[in-house]
């Protein structure tokens, strides 16, 4: 898949974690875009017999409840704990998650009355998926901020840092990057924003 074969501009939502990411997607694809979201799409995925027998197999019973479902929380302290287990969870998911992406990309191209399309994938650099997207953005927000934000989901301080260990620093990520948004100011600050890109790219 290349850019070229997409008619339609697609664009890239990064950032750190508890930086509002996914809140940003989605003020893009309610002016127009249709929405990628990768942890919906992960979410999916494991409910599909095929990728829970692999998770068993390497994981053991004890990341699912007596019915047979995955317990997401049990198995992110596991993988999250250990790059080994990350990565072979990781090895299961992303050519899934890239599949869907590049299918996503030529049906909108094809099919979709959407003017763009929005890819909310956190490890889009780190996989090196850059060749999907026409534009990066950055949302960018402070630590003390972020961190709150995952609290507010129950996680605990190191949680976070663990998860964040597992991704691109936010230095680097942010310099492959066409834009930036500030989303630590106020939401409406953060539509403004968004807006504004939205007519330096003539869309919709």
């Amino acid at each position: 898949m290349s850019i070229k074969l997409a008619s339609k501009p697609v664009i890239a939502i990064l950032g750190g974690i508890g930086s509002g990411k996914s809140t940003v997607a989605k003020l893009f694809a309610q002016s127009g875009g249709a929405l990628f979201d990768a942890d919906a799409l992960v979410h999916e995925l494991f409910k599909e017999e095929s990728v829970k027998n692999q998770i068993r197999v390497h994981f053991g019973a004890t990341v699912f409840d007596v019915d047979g479902n995955l317990l997401r929380s049990a198995l992110a302290k596991t993988v999250f704990a250990d790059d080994e287990n990350r990565l072979f969870l990781e090895s299961i998911l992303h050519p899934l998650v890239l599949k869907k992406a590049e299918d996503t990309i030529g049906n909108l191209a094809k099919f979709s009355e959407s003017s763009f399309l929005v890819l909310d994938i956190p490890l889009l650099l780190e996989k090196e998926w850059r060749y999907l997207c026409t534009y990066l953005v950055f949302v960018a927000c402070n630590d003390e901020e972020r961190l709150s934000r995952c609290k507010a989901r129950g996680w605990t301080e190191a949680d976070w840092k663990n998860r964040e260990k597992a991704q691109m620093p936010l230095t680097n990520k942010v310099s492959f990057c066409d834009h930036i948004v500030d989303n630590s100011v106020s939401y409406e600050y953060t539509v403004k924003q968004v807006n504004d890109l939205l007519k330096l790219w003539n869309l919709p």
